[in-house]
């Protein structure tokens, strides 16, 4: 799965979250009733998929966030987000 920087996502239905601090938020999957946490870097990433941001928009927020965000943190963010969508957590819109 590519993530281009166009691509939009989605919080799936199934999911409730809640803020837990400044940067961190549970996720609760409801069928399931499995629990995750986003601290820090992940909070601010479900924070712009909230807000609707796109790949792009995500990374520029966290370049401006967080320093030094480089190649690595750009594939972390994708690995997260990539992981995020195979447990069904968020889809693409």
């Amino acid at each position: 799965m590519e993530l281009k920087d166009n691509t939009c996502f989605e919080v799936s239905a199934n999911i409730v979250h809640r803020k837990l601090n400044d940067s961190g938020f549970m996720l609760i999957e409801l069928e399931g009733n499995e629990l995750f946490e986003l601290h820090d870097v992940g909070g601010k990433i479900w924070e712009e998929i909230l807000q609707g941001s796109n790949f792009r928009e995500i990374i520029s927020s966290l370049e401006n966030t967080y320093e030094p965000f480089g190649v690595t943190e750009v594939g972390e963010t994708k690995e997260l987000l990539k992981e995020l969508i195979k447990k069904k957590i968020i889809a693409i819109r």
